[in-house]
């Protein structure tokens, strides 16, 4: 392990605050950064809930859908699951006669 190292080894100065040996004079101003972070956390909110209402509002859904990083949702990846399960033309679904009446077979 090594201790006080100098982190100009692992980022640039011009991206590095002075207070770490950078060349960045990070001033923080409340009034300026505080709004601005409160807006940029209810729009993130807003996509996430948006998103969570449009696959379903199911508890459990995966977190990468609901953060927007391209995952399916659990509505759409079950609703493909069962697609695939479906018969397609080739497989012929056998035919069932309704309860008290019996199928008609032809001897052909």
């Amino acid at each position: 392990m090594k201790f006080n190292e100098d982190l100009r080894q692992h980022v640039p100065p011009e991206q590095l605050v002075s207070g770490f040996g950078g060349d960045v004079d990070f001033q923080y101003d409340h009034a300026i950064y505080w709004p601005t972070l409160v807006e940029l956390a209810e729009s993130r909110r807003a996509e996430y809930r948006d998103r969570w209402v449009k696959g379903g509002k199911r508890v459990g859904e995966y977190e990468g859908y609901l953060r927007g990083r391209g995952d399916k949702s659990l509505s759409e990846i079950e609703g493909a699951q069962q697609a695939a399960s479906l018969p397609n033309d080739s497989e012929k679904v056998p035919e069932v006669a309704p309860v008290g009446e019996a199928l008609k077979v032809s001897a052909e």
